[in-house]
């Protein structure tokens, strides 16, 4: 086949033969992160697909419970506290038998211990194919981790990454061959809406007034999420729109990020910014609230591709974005939003100034910004691919055909290593 002929993924894949067996291995779950949100989104499809799919986590509690009920396939918590003790050496037997007693034939893995060890474990107990799902800009790692990724780069059958600067990022830093590695940017649901009952429901708790514009942030209170770069920008804003109002939904952190988010909030209150910028911790009513708001701001220091900024730009909000990691792949400048230098408070203050002031700006932006999530970042698309991806990792393996079949779709192109489309 030539290099550039365009092959379709399947929408849904029909099951022939036996269904695919999948077990993704996770190192926790906390709730709604980007992993947790892609897994729990990304399973039902494959399942539709005819695949058979499994969820491993090393770390949760019953405090998250009513999220992990969501999942609609059997979900393990085997608590690992490190990888070097007895328990682990349990958990390493017990992750053997496990992929031997339900034919296991992929295992997909999230974050560094995921990656790393349960990984090699999955490898030396023979499952057929190895893929590690990047979703970050290495943030997360400590120096083990980067030695580690290097040392074990060609365990991997593939490598998916959640955006092309996470990809460039795998084979830099870790020296992963390009030939597998594959860019599957994250999916989200076309047509959840708003309910109009809780939008009221929000606007009264949150004692909003008609006319007030409102500013959204959805992002943890971490540092790397620059909610510090923001404030400071706002101090700025408020001079030209004092009624402006940031709702700022986010968790407000714990160990190091509380220390973090204690600062933050410190600084809002030194430029006097309590009734401009409300900090709301974790909220269910996400798209109540962007759909209560006048424009989205995400002011990451590194970021891998953000699920709140396709959600945004889903609910028709113009976005002023940081310049990094996957955010100019979402985000096109000028014309779905804006993008601004990493640590430029000025620069965020004038982006955000100047949609308050044009409303037909903000809404041929926001409309911009919905037809490309709907041609691009929607579940659908995401699970072709990885559907895809899958089938040619499993009939590239010496003697081994797909249980599934490839079904062509119109929207579903895997963008290879040349940058073409195959």
């Amino acid at each position: 086949m030539n290099e550039n002929q365009d092959v379709w993924a399947p929408a849904i894949a029909p099951a022939v033969h036996r269904k695919i067996r999948i077990l993704y291995i996770t190192d926790s779950i906390w709730g709604m992160g980007g992993a947790e949100l892609c897994l729990l989104r990304m399973i039902p499809y494959l399942q539709q697909s005819g695949c058979e799919c499994h969820l491993l986590t090393f770390h949760s509690n019953e405090t998250v419970r009513p999220f992990l009920d969501q999942f609609t396939c059997p979900v393990e918590h085997w608590q690992l506290n490190n990888v070097y003790d007895v328990n682990a050496f349990r958990i390493a037997r017990r992750l053997r038998q496990f992929i031997r007693e339900h034919e296991i034939d992929i295992v997909h893995t999230f974050f560094e211990t995921a990656d790393l060890w349960a990984g090699a474990i999955a490898k030396l107990s023979g499952v057929k194919i190895l893929i590690s799902s990047r979703r970050d800009m290495g943030i997360l790692r400590a120096a083990k981790h980067h030695i580690g990724y290097r040392l074990l780069r060609g365990m991997f059958d593939q490598v998916q990454a959640v955006s092309e600067g996470v990809r460039r990022y795998t084979i830099e830093s870790d020296g992963v061959n390009p030939d597998r590695t594959v860019t599957i940017y994250n999916g989200i649901e076309p047509k959840l809406q708003a309910q109009p009952a809780a939008v009221v429901q929000l606007r009264e708790r949150l004692a909003i007034t008609a006319g007030v514009p409102i500013i959204a942030c959805v992002a943890n209170i971490r540092q790397v999420k620059g909610i510090d770069v923001l404030v400071r920008a706002m101090a700025v804003v408020r001079q030209f729109v004092p009624q402006v109002k940031v709702l700022l939904a986010g968790h407000l952190g714990s160990g190091a990020n509380l220390v973090y988010c204690d600062e933050v909030i410190a600084l809002s209150k030194s430029l006097d910014l309590q009734d401009t910028i409300q900090f709301l911790g974790q909220v269910e009513e996400v798209p109540e609230l962007l759909s209560i708001s006048d424009l989205f701001v995400l002011p990451s220091r590194s970021e891998g591709l953000s699920n709140a900024l396709l959600e945004a730009m889903r609910a028709e909000l113009p976005c002023v974005a940081t310049a990094v990691g996957g955010n100019p792949e979402v985000v096109v400048d000028g014309v779905t939003g804006f993008l601004v230098p990493s640590e430029d408070a000025a620069s965020l203050a004038d982006r955000i100034l100047q949609l308050l002031r044009e409303p037909a700006l903000r809404r041929r932006m926001g409309m911009s910004g919905r037809k490309r999530i709907l041609q691009q970042f929607t579940v659908e698309i995401m699970v072709s691919k990885v559907l895809l991806a899958y089938d040619r990792l499993l009939r590239a393996k010496p003697g081994r055909m797909s249980p599934a079949r490839i079904v062509p779709h119109p929207h579903a192109l895997v963008r290879d290593h040349r940058g073409s489309q195959s």
